[in-house]
């Protein structure tokens, strides 16, 4: 069965949909795992990155919009998942890019990891300790293996970044030591067909991705 992480955030911007298009990308060229991404925001960032190529991964779509009066979009979504669970070695879920509504905690509910990109700003820092305060009931309720990793995605020098530190064990999440310094650069080459770094050089993203596949335990197929 397939483990399932989103990436999430209560606010916008932060870089989410860029880092899982990246991670998934070079997770799916670099490993033997089944990989689907599910593209649940309404944006669609995901989507619209691979039209520039064939994605490494299988990608769907997710429209939380009411299909009927009495569609219930959330409970389709636990549906849709998990028919797929059995599919695929690794799940990633986009969602939406404020992270209010019923949408939001099915997703939160549904899954085994939150991967949470954080930016050193007084605004994003206030608004990763109000999500974090929303998955307090699901990490208690699920204990250690609800694993929440916080991946900071701009690194600088200024203040606030100094205060990212103080986000590490609250609420159980773990800020991992690997993150990206900007990664707007990352985004201006983005791929779904490629890693947008070989594999074996040393740069930050490698750093990141190694991290990351530590936490998430992977077994490789035969």
């Amino acid at each position: 069965m397939a483990k399932t992480i989103a990436f999430a955030n209560r606010k916008g911007g932060v870089g989410k949909s860029t880092l899982l298009t990246l991670t998934a990308t070079a997770l799916a060229r670099r490993t033997s795992q089944k990989i689907l991404v599910i593209d649940g925001d309404s944006q669609a960032t995901i989507r619209t990155f691979s039209n520039a190529g064939q994605p490494a991964f299988d990608l769907e779509t997710f429209d939380w919009h009411k299909e009927h009066e009495a569609d219930i979009p959330a409970l389709r979504f636990a549906e849709f998942l998990q028919c797929r669970r059995e599919n695929y070695d690794l799940i990633f879920v986009d969602i939406a890019g404020t992270a209010d509504g019923a949408e939001v905690a099915t997703v939160l509910n549904l899954v085994d990891m939150v991967i949470i990109p954080v930016i050193a700003s007084f605004a994003d820092i206030a608004s990763t300790v109000t999500f974090l305060e929303l998955l307090a009931p699901i990490k208690t309720k699920k204990g250690d293996s609800y694993k929440l990793l916080g991946v900071i995605n701009k690194k600088d020098r200024t203040l606030e970044y100094g205060q990212l530190e103080q986000l590490n064990g609250y609420h159980g999440m773990q800020l991992m030591a690997n993150g990206i310094s900007n990664l707007v650069r990352y985004r201006r080459d983005i791929s779904v067909s490629e890693p947008i770094v070989p594999e074996g050089k040393e740069d930050e993203f490698n750093d990141y991705l190694e991290e990351l596949l530590s936490n998430i335990q992977l077994t490789e197929n035969a």
